[in-house]
């Protein structure tokens, strides 16, 4: 039956694929959905509103509250299918379908602080169960602090970087002075605890509380090379790979492979590297037809010796074959393979 979709000149008829143009329609909903800032639809809202209420009576400590329960594809609880209304289903079936999660290798401090802490799915789920069960601190930080989002969790475990905080519950430094009379905290000290090891559950790339001053040297380095390419008349790669803007685009979709490691990458940049010119190019024959074979190419000349470097390779199998591919694969082989 797929033959019958494709094109006449490819040997099919050019029949419309229902299923998934449906598909296609539910991914840009689910994208919609996923958008925040003043760019979110308005419908978001109610449909948030309808997904936190609309869950199974299974739910674990931290969720119970339904003021904590923010995003079910950001945290671990899921709404009920039964009854759910048939749009949001398919939604909800289609991000399962095709692999949605959040994922990156390293992200603005922005985003990080606008993830929800209470049940996030980028902690283990029995651990952050057990840590979020009905007691005084829990309430406290849920009712008194209202904190939900990791940005509100990494206020109050900063507490005790005041120079007059002595960790008592009698303490009187500046910061638990402002937690008692400005959020009606019973004990600082117990809620800045409580909350330093709800941060210790997340991996250390979704963990804020480390700096990162190799990113930000890094980004300097990136901009300082393109004021320097501009006036050579140059375009200069940005080679950083920090994600920015909303949380949001932290979302992936189409992900078929286990989760990669979360834990902190070392960004370091040096910036003592030469400047080495290299030509790269992809080639395709038979271009768009079903045996096309693709290829790359990479060229470039050593400044040690005048030494000419010459690699060709084809593309692999696996890897759908164009000039475009092409182009790609002969950059990957140019920043593997030269050093």
């Amino acid at each position: 039956m797929k033959w019958l979709y494709k094109p006449v000149e490819r040997g099919g008829l050019g029949l419309l694929d229902l299923e998934a143009r449906n598909e296609a329609i539910d991914i840009v909903w689910l994208r919609d959905y996923l958008t925040t800032g003043p760019e979110r639809p308005l419908w978001v809202n109610v449909a948030e509103a309808m997904l936190a209420k609309h869950v199974c009576k299974n739910l674990g400590p931290g969720e119970n509250d339904i003021r904590n329960r923010i995003n079910p594809f950001m945290q671990h609880w899921k709404p009920k299918m039964t009854g759910l209304q048939e749009d949001l289903k398919a939604m909800i079936r289609v991000a399962s379908k095709y692999g949605l999660r959040m994922e990156g290798l390293a992200f603005d401090s922005s985003i990080l602080r606008a993830v929800p802490m209470w049940s996030t799915a980028k902690t283990d789920k029995a651990k952050i169960r057990k840590l979020s069960r009905n007691s005084r601190v829990t309430r406290c930080l849920t009712n008194n602090h209202e904190a939900i989002y990791v940005g509100d969790f990494e206020r109050i475990a900063a507490l005790p970087e005041d120079p007059g905080h002595d960790g008592t519950s009698n303490c009187v430094c500046q910061g638990c002075e402002q937690l008692i009379t400005m959020e009606r905290c019973a004990n600082p000290a117990k809620c800045a605890a409580k909350a330093a090891e709800f941060l210790d559950l997340l991996p250390s790339r979704w963990d804020p509380r480390t700096q990162l001053p190799e990113i930000h040297d890094a980004e300097l380095a990136v901009d300082a090379e393109k004021e320097e390419a501009e006036e050579e008349g140059r375009d200069k790669f940005d080679r950083s790979i920090v994600t920015k803007g909303s949380v949001g685009a932290t979302f992936r979709i189409f992900t078929e492979e286990p989760q990669h490691e979360e834990d902190r990458i070392d960004m370091t940049w040096s910036p003592n590297g030469t400047t080495l010119m290299v030509a790269t190019d992809g080639a395709c024959e038979r271009n768009g037809e079903e045996d096309a074979v693709a290829g790359a190419g990479v060229y470039t000349r050593l400044k040690e010796g005048d030494v000419e470097l010459e690699m060709a390779a084809r593309l692999p199998a696996g890897v759908e074959q164009t000039n475009q591919t092409g182009e790609l694969y002969a950059l990957w082989l140019a920043a593997s393979k030269i050093d």
